[in-house]
């Protein structure tokens, strides 16, 4: 069977996205998390500095792209990390839904390579709305996509319309959580979907352990890069070391 590791990087538009990103959901507490969330909103929420240990250690370690849900604390810790970074970061962007300005202008800032639209605005499937959001994320970025957290419903709908998407990030993990099918018929739509994918949620929300999870992955030649969130330095170590085992550094 083939693999993620051993696909070509992949390379949008001149630009090469990492296989490996760090992702950001533990940073805005979001709610997949259960019980956990309540510690990671004490934890990260308003606290930019606790943002940016996570961040500065993923660097470290050798991640060499993120993804930016552009909350201030967020945005602050992030580019308060890559401040003291020579390297160049790829940074994957997306668009707040309730303050687009700020999200602009933001991942602006952060010289993001890609812009998404949020995946509560693309689970509307309105046309309108998502013509929109993809040209806010135009003025940002030369490689715009969406995120879905309906994949089933929305990528159907999508495949059906005519806009210009350059990537997709989805939620794909061994379980089958955080779906709006069966893993069976998510694997299917993305396979026959020719549009490279970010997979999100890989880890379904600390459900799996890392091996785990990216045994899974490796496997699906369709993922062309995964958004792996973390809550502390010792997470970062823990999770990037088995990440870059299975998929390769960037």
């Amino acid at each position: 069977m083939h693999s993620l590791l051993g696909c070509v990087l992949l390379e949008i538009r001149g630009h090469r996205i990492p296989r490996v990103l760090l992702g950001t959901s533990p940073f805005i507490a979001a709610g997949q998390f259960g019980v956990r969330s309540f510690e990671y909103e004490l934890r990260f929420v308003d606290n930019p500095k606790a943002v940016e240990r996570v961040v500065r250690k993923s660097l470290e370690i050798g991640v060499r792209g993120i993804h930016v849900l552009p909350y201030p604390w967020v945005y602050e810790g992030v580019k308060s990390a890559l401040e003291s970074f020579e390297e160049k970061i790829t940074i994957v962007g997306t668009l707040l839904p309730d303050d687009i300005e700020f999200s602009i202008r933001a991942l602006l800032d952060l010289s993001a390579t890609i812009t998404l639209v949020h995946g509560v605005i693309s689970d509307m499937r309105s046309e309108s709305e998502l013509k929109f959001h993809l040209e806010a994320c135009r003025e940002v970025s030369p490689i715009t996509g969406v995120v879905v957290h309906e994949p089933m419903k929305t990528l159907t709908w999508l495949k059906k319309m005519d806009f210009e998407i350059d990537i997709v990030m989805a939620p794909i993990n061994r379980l089958g959580k955080f779906l709006d099918t069966t893993l069976e018929s998510v694997i299917e739509i993305y396979r026959e979907l020719g549009i490279p994918i970010i997979g999100k949620k890989v880890l379904a929300a600390g459900m799996l352990k890392p091996k785990t999870a990216l045994e899974f992955i490796r496997e699906l030649p369709f993922i062309n890069s995964v958004a792996l969130g973390v809550a502390s330095s010792e997470e970062a170590e823990e999770t990037f070391k088995i990440a870059f085992e299975f998929l390769g550094k960037p």
